[in-house]
């Protein structure tokens, strides 16, 4: 889970800094957009995953 996290991360970074020229601070906006996204879904799918362990 954290390594696809890490890729998705360096994904953006290398997204971010070859845009970052021209429109950072949107850029920015979307990348933290994104992250605030995925750690949304992980924290629900470890939920769902605790969940369905218990159970």
């Amino acid at each position: 889970m954290e390594i696809i996290f890490m890729i998705g991360v360096l994904a953006l970074a290398i997204i971010g800094s070859f845009f970052g020229h021209k429109k950072s601070l949107e850029v920015l906006k979307s990348v933290f957009f994104l992250i605030a996204c995925l750690a949304v879904g992980s924290i629900i799918v470890i939920v769902i995953l605790i969940s369905v362990g218990l159970v």
